[in-house]
């Protein structure tokens, strides 16, 4: 019974350290993906703006 315990216990206890890095992971690709875009965005509107600058 002691060590049925102890099993579920730990079981419990590594399901909540999964999922607090799930969380962690979750979190990190979200700002990695948020830079990406943000890249894309200066990049576009820097070839737009040079286009504009390019065509006067």
């Amino acid at each position: 019974m002691a060590l049925v315990r102890k099993t579920l216990i730990c079981a419990v206890l590594f399901s909540v350290a999964l999922a607090a890095g799930c969380s962690w992971v979750g979190e990190t690709a979200g700002r990695a993906k948020a830079g990406v875009e943000n890249a894309i965005s200066d990049t576009q509107s820097g070839y737009h703006k040079g286009y504009a600058q390019g065509k006067r």
